[in-house]
């Protein structure tokens, strides 16, 4: 992109609609702008991820973010650019793995600093004026309607008290003290937070997302321009005929796909940083994931000392030497966490006992996962829910009702339920279709689903046709065994998903999210012209 000067002139064009959508952090700003996107069919834009994309670099290449001199050296360099397809633009950047990097810990730690240099801003600015200048746009942000479009009579200013909005973060999982973050936005020298002198402010304290969409239209019509806004408005549907305001309307978000490499790897660094690739690159899962075992602890010494119950299978002369010859030390996760980075996705791992929970958590994954066979070991969800601070996901195969209950009360004491994504899941390897139980997901999500964060799926079948069935029934994790070869030495590769599985699988369940929507209009306009075409006796009519 490179450096950027202090000023951008912009003049916008009278035939170009820039609505500029301002407001402090867990505003709702990014919802209307969805939603005011979806009601006018022209794109939305979040400036913010402009900010995180170059945060991401920042950290990517270990910088400091409060060294304008480094941080202009990445700023020169960074390709950030904003790519519509349809209407919906994407902030892409060279070399960027996935949107979900631009959420982790260490991004939100530094971008409020990278944000602060009139370079990085500028640069952003100058960005924003590129897209609109070519095309109607809804932009989101904090000074949007100050600083980076000021002549654009539509600017809407969101604002709710600090308390709802950190109650509503928190809802979402993430944890920001906005009272801090407030107050460092609205005090920066460098274009503060506060709304345009013209900016029409909306209270949402007390409303839906669907009441606030229909402030901001009843706003901007107001603003005297409704000849402009009259070619974006539709004509409002027929309620009588077609009402789904009782229903969820929004799409559906497709589940996040963790591939299971495991024990996969046969305890050989090099395939594992290929399966990582693989899965991260050609297959598009978001979050890889192994395990994480100290057969010592895990055995007594009989079992320890038994041979291997499937000796074909087997890595050592006895299953405690199977069990450690398939293991990997910290630093090695901490390199699997690393190549996970650098492919683009996020790491994980399954922690079996203390010994490997006290291991991993130095290493802050963003999820560790408990398995099945661990999830009433309460001496290692106790040390989880004490010392770790990012999601704990948690499989439910083999588990009784009565032992369900008893975790979900255990982290609603320590006061993690939120942090907290329980699995439906059959232990058995492979299971039968009879077996898979489905259901189980629908019980889960209304026994729990309002205790804890989210329901996954944790599937050990053959084939994806359960997995996208399980989308549909509300899992929003999807997770299953990864390998590149079923016919491999281990136990786990016959229930595994081979590259080309996984990414049918990944690329499936995208398509069937999309898939899950009401038809916007009574007659699409794919439709429109096969109507015309096919339907003779209503065009005789």
């Amino acid at each position: 992109m490179g450096q950027c000067p202090v000023s951008i002139p912009f003049t916008m064009s009278e035939q170009r609609l820039i609505i500029a959508i301002d407001g402090p952090a867990a505003s709702g700003k990014s919802t209307l702008a969805c939603l005011l996107s979806e009601e006018l069919k022209i794109p939305a834009v979040n400036s913010g991820l402009f900010y995180r994309a170059f945060a991401w670099s920042v950290v990517k290449e270990g910088r400091n973010p409060a060294c304008a001199d480094e941080v202009r050296e990445i700023v020169a360099r960074a390709k950030v650019a904003v790519e519509c397809k349809g209407n919906t633009p994407e902030v892409v950047l060279k070399g960027i793995p996935g949107m979900d990097v631009l959420r982790s810990a260490a991004v939100n730690a530094c971008v409020a600093q990278v944000s602060m240099h009139p370079f990085v801003r500028d640069c952003v600015s100058r960005e924003l004026h590129r897209f609109a200048a070519d095309s109607d746009c809804i932009v989101e942000g904090r000074d949007i309607g100050t600083v980076v479009f000021p002549e654009t009579p539509f600017k809407i200013y969101l604002d709710a008290p600090c308390g709802v909005r950190e109650q509503r973060r928190n809802a979402e999982g993430d944890q920001d003290n906005l009272e801090t973050r407030d107050a460092t936005d609205r005090q920066r020298t460098l274009a503060p937070l506060r709304p345009a002198e013209d900016a029409e402010v909306i209270f949402v304290e007390d409303k839906s997302p669907e009441e606030v969409l229909a402030a901001a239209l009843e706003c901007l019509a107001a603003k005297g321009l409704k000849k402009k806004l009259r070619r974006f408005l539709r004509k409002p549907p027929d309620t009588s005929q077609r009402n789904h305001k009782h229903l969820n309307t929004h799409p559906m978000k497709p589940p996040k796909v963790i591939a299971e490499i495991g024990c996969n790897h046969k305890g050989d660094m090099t395939i594992a940083k290929e399966m990582i690739m693989v899965a991260s690159l050609f297959c598009k899962a978001g979050v890889v994931k192994f395990q994480k075992r100290n057969p010592r602890e895990l055995l007594s010494e009989e079992e320890y000392n038994a041979p291997h119950p499937n000796a074909m299978h087997a890595y050592g002369a006895t299953y405690g030497e199977h069990r450690e010859f398939l293991e990997f030390t910290a630093d090695q996760h901490r390199q699997l966490k690393d190549w996970c980075g650098e492919f683009g996705s996020i790491y994980s791992t399954s922690v079996w006992d203390l010994t490997s929970a006290q291991e991993i958590v130095p290493l802050a994954p963003e999820l560790l996962k408990i398995p099945s066979a661990c999830n009433l070991h309460f001496d290692l969800l106790g040390y989880l829910a004490d010392n770790y601070g990012g999601e704990i996901h948690l499989s439910f195969g083999m588990t009784t009702q009565e032992e369900e209950l008893a975790v979900v009360e255990f982290f609603e004491n320590k006061g993690r339920a939120k942090d907290l994504v329980l699995y439906s899941c059959t232990s058995g390897y492979p299971v039968a279709f009879e077996d898979i139980c489905l259901r189980e997901i629908t019980r889960l999500k209304e026994t729990f689903g309002s205790r804890v964060k989210e329901i996954g799926f944790s599937g050990h079948h053959l084939g994806i046709a359960a997995d996208v069935a399980a989308m549909t029934l509300g899992a929003t994790w999807i997770e299953r065994h990864f390998t590149l070869d079923r016919t491999w030495k281990g136990t786990d590769h016959s229930a595994s998903l081979e590259p080309d599985g996984l990414r049918r699988l990944v690329r499936d369940v995208n398509h069937v999210a999309a898939a899950i929507e009401y038809k916007k209009e009574e007659v699409l306009d794919v439709e429109k012209v096969q109507r015309k075409k096919l339907k003779r006796l209503v065009a005789a009519a």
